[in-house]
């Protein structure tokens, strides 16, 4: 009785004894290096997970100066806001402390 190859190609007993012999070894070494590339793509995974990581820490850090010069300039703007209300009101004084001792501005 002969034995025939998944295509149907009949097989030699004493090839068939040899790939039965080292088949298990080839599969060993294809599953080995199958877990080696799926570890690979892992650590790749990982790195890209971190640069993402450090990119976000890097753009949280540049919203975070971004909104302390916002406040810096609010406050630059108040402070100004203020300075103008202040001499408004003193030329106002002046006004009226000017026309109440009868002068004229």
């Amino acid at each position: 009785m002969s034995t025939r190859a998944s295509d149907g190609t009949p097989t030699v007993p004493r090839y068939l004894d040899r790939a039965e012999a080292v088949a298990p070894r080839i599969m060993a070494g294809h599953r080995q290096r199958a877990a080696d590339a799926a570890a690979g793509i892992a650590r790749l995974e990982l790195l890209a997970a971190e640069q993402r990581h450090r990119a976000a820490d890097l753009e949280y850090a540049a919203a975070r100066r971004r909104l302390a010069e916002a406040r810096t300039r609010v406050d630059d703007l108040d402070t100004e806001a203020l300075a103008t209300v202040l001499r408004s009101y003193q030329a106002l004084i002046g006004v009226r402390r000017s026309t109440a001792s009868g002068r004229t501005p």
